[in-house]
Parts: structure tokens; sequence; C-alpha cells
């Protein structure tokens, strides 16, 4: 931490002096050596881009005043947000492998200079994915681009019926869900907003219209309205009741934002989903085999026994 707070001092002597000043004041100034000077202007130079000149005729140092204001805001998070950045690259880097790796390793290089060599490195944190599909690099730029840009993308895109086709989208927000990138999205094709797989996106490359704004309601309504990933209205509510076995497990998860929970005097529970699509719900309700049942609508009901039906029978005539 020495190091920050004599890179945030070298800084500031260096923007408020009106003319250069010699590596010896430099260095009465910050109590340090000739050789921890030079590393501390290296950084500042090579990892934060700072303008020092060196002015021969002068014997000292300054900022190169042509090169307009310079904002360091590394240099003013404390050591706790440093090493939370840290912690936040890492946790990127385990969620997608190889996604903006060359930005955020120059982003771990200048958080580790202002740290300082004597820092150990951040403890090892892994993120555990199950079911993770990979996401080309170059995608992922462009879908960041254009949300950065607000401008249309131009994408190569194979929906779950394996349909492949070019698409023109106005990216809107994106989002990580259980382990998978989605981008949320007007539609040009399709008139309408919807949720894009990354995993799926084979190309993707900027326009050069400005995208289609969509009422920040509409996205919010697209994730929270009904369950899980699946957007749109919901067209039911699902009934489902737990044996009190599985309460745990149940009780202390939000299932969705507008969900109702009765916990009986016996433990078991009652759960109402609102939902617009049930394959989801379905893969979700089955985890729980006995320990849960369908009371409402009938129609899920009916899918969840036919889901049943057909795994006892598989394992029957084996």
């Amino acid at each position: 931490m020495e190091q920050l707070h004599r890179a945030i001092s070298l800084y500031q002597l260096l923007s408020s002096a009106r003319r250069p000043i010699s590596k010896g004041q430099l260095c009465d100034r910050l109590e340090c050596s000739p050789s921890t000077l030079k590393r501390l202007i290296a950084v500042l130079r090579d990892d934060c881009q700072a303008p020092i000149l060196y002015d021969r005729d002068a014997n000292g140092y300054h900022l190169d005043s042509q090169a307009g204001a310079l904002a360091l805001p590394g240099l003013w998070f404390n050591e706790s947000e440093l090493y939370a950045l840290l912690m936040a690259e890492q946790l990127f880097a385990d969620v997608s492998p190889g996604v903006l790796a060359e930005p955020l390793a120059a982003l771990k290089r200048q958080v580790q200079h202002l740290l300082g060599p004597e820092r150990p490195d951040m403890p090892s944190v892994r993120v555990a994915t199950v079911a993770r599909q990979p996401v080309d690099s170059a995608v992922f730029g462009q879908v960041m681009l254009a949300l950065k840009q607000q401008r249309q993308l131009q994408v190569g895109y194979t929906n779950a019926q394996g349909q492949s086709g070019e698409r023109w989208l106005s990216p809107q927000q994106l989002c990580w869900y259980r382990d998978n990138w989605y981008l949320a999205a007007w539609c040009h094709k399709r008139a309408q907003l919807l949720l894009f797989m990354l995993s799926r996106m084979a190309s993707a490359s900027l326009g050069e219209s400005s995208a289609t704004a969509v009422d920040g309601a509409q996205v919010e309504a697209l994730f929270s309205r009904s369950y899980g990933i699946f957007g749109g209205e919901p067209i039911a509510t699902a009934e489902l009741h737990f044996a009190a076995d599985a309460a745990p497990w149940v009780q202390s998860v939000e299932w969705h934002p507008e969900q109702q929970m009765q916990v009986q005097a016996d433990g078991r529970i009652e759960l109402f989903l609102p939902y617009s699509d049930d394959r989801e719900l379905l893969r979700d309700i089955l985890r729980f085999g006995r320990d849960v049942e369908v009371i409402a609508p009938p129609e899920l009901r009916q899918r969840i026994a036919h889901e049943l039906t057909a795994t006892a029978k598989k394992y029957a005539d084996g």
C-alpha cells in the first residue's frame, strides 16, 4: 500500500507544480530512494498513461501541459476497493474464460502495481459453473460495444429449433443467468423485445444505425414478470405443494419477485409462481421428485405426470 500512497503523492506534486521538479526534490518530498522514484514514475507512465516528461534544461520532471486534463481514477481507490477489483476480475474470468481477457489482464496489472510488490496476490476464488456454454470473445466484445455506443448489431444466430440466419438487433441489456449470457434486444425481424443467448451467436458486427430505444420498464418486465429466463406476460400461475423435508431448499429461495409462499403448521410449503413458458419451470419441479406436487393449473400437472410416467417406464423397461 506504501507504493499506492507514494504514487498518489507524486502525481499531486507534479500536477500542482508550475515548473519541473528535480529528482532530488521529489525524493526528499516523497521520502524515497531514486530507484523507488523511478519505479513510481514507470507505474504512472506505463499503467496510468500519465504524461510525465523529463526536462533536461531544468533537470526536473513535469506533466505535459499539452496532454490536456488527466484523470487517474485508479489512484483514488482505497485498499479494500482495489482488492475488490482483483476479486471481480477473477470472478469474471471464472465465469467467462477468455472473454475480455486482454483488458481484464491490463486492469489486474494496474491494480497489482498500485498495491505494490510487497502485497501477496489475492487468495484464489473459484466459481463453479454447471452447463456453461462458451461465448466467442469477439462476439462478446461486439455486444459490449453495441451496448456502450447504443448502435444496432448484426448477428448470425441459431435459435432453439436449430434454425440459423441473420438478425438485426438493438441491444438493451446483458444478463448472466444460470451460467450463461443472454442479451435483451429489440429484434427488428420480429419487431419485439426478445432474449438471445450469446453462445448461439456465431458472429456479430456493429451497424451504422443507432439502436432502437426500448422503455426500461419493458426490459425489466422481460426478466421479472414470468418465471425464469423465458420472458413475456404470464399465462398462468403454478401452485406447488412441497413436503416438509424439502422446506430448507424451498423456503430460503426467491423463486420469483412476485411469488407467494405459505408455510403450513406441519412444515409443508405452498408456493405460487407466475409463468409464461413452462420449460424451465418443469425442470425445476422435476428435480424435487416426490417432495413436490403440482396442484394447478391442470395442464402443468398433466405435463409433470407425463414426464414422470415416461421416466418410470424407461427404467421399468431396462
